[in-house]
């Protein structure tokens, strides 16, 4: 069960990086890896640079979430606190999709799969890491 954990740990943990490097390399309008790039337009220049710059910051913080995971995949019991946060945290996030004006976007074919992981899979893998590790 560990080596299985540690493995699914390691694979989301690339995964994470991936989509942090997307977009915080390529802010807003991305870096292109997740299909599109000309889905956004802007009018005012500058407040688009103020938010493109706030979107790579919480990239950053994405991609840290990768390196924990990754970190998890190899030193599971020292890393279990974190681990488990960064998974609740990714639910929270999950509800927060349902917070806008078009919250039926989150139920979208573009969105769904990643609804459906931030409140099944990694609320379970914060399960299996407090199993596995107390």
């Amino acid at each position: 069960m560990t080596i299985a954990l540690r493995i699914v740990l390691g694979l989301i943990g690339l995964a994470v990086l991936a989509l942090g490097l997307n977009t915080g390399l390529g802010g807003i309008q991305t870096l292109g890896w997740r299909g599109p790039t000309d889905f956004v337009s802007s009018l005012n220049e500058i407040d688009y640079a103020v938010q493109d710059n706030n979107i790579r910051f919480f990239a950053g913080f994405f991609f840290a979430g990768g390196l924990v995971f990754l970190a998890g995949a190899v030193r599971l019991e020292q890393m279990a606190v974190p681990l488990i946060t960064i998974c609740c945290m990714i639910a929270v996030g999950g509800f927060f999709r349902l917070s806008g004006e078009q919250a039926g976007v989150a139920l979208s074919n573009g969105a769904m799969a990643s609804v459906v992981l931030e409140f099944t899979l990694f609320p379970l893998i914060a399960f299996f890491v407090y199993r596995s590790t107390r």
